[in-house]
């Protein structure tokens, strides 16, 4: 079941269900295999935009002696795309 546009939050954590085309089309191949690669894995809402629409991301840090490295992959999802899995705690809702 897709999730309702009002029943996510920031924080929750949601599966990713495919990649819509028009997110696709203009994108180079590596760029389509990254985000075709988030398909299947669960990712944290990190906002939800004005238009109602999701950004997700997940990402590591490697330590290189006195450095770090973030690397990682974000994208906007409508939430029609997405499914919960888990809520974040302590995210009060309406209704």
């Amino acid at each position: 079941m897709k999730a309702a546009k009002s029943s996510l939050a920031v924080g929750d954590t949601v599966l990713i269900l495919e990649a819509p085309d028009w997110l696709l089309k203009d994108l180079l191949p590596n760029e389509q295999a990254g985000i075709l690669a988030c398909v299947g894995e669960e990712m944290v809402i990190a906002e939800i935009d004005e238009w109602g629409q999701a950004w997700v991301g997940f990402g590591n840090t490697q330590d290189i002696g006195d450095d770090s490295v973030y690397s990682g992959q974000s994208l906007v999802v409508d939430l029609s795309y997405v499914k919960l899995v888990t809520r974040a705690e302590g995210i009060q809702r309406a209704g």
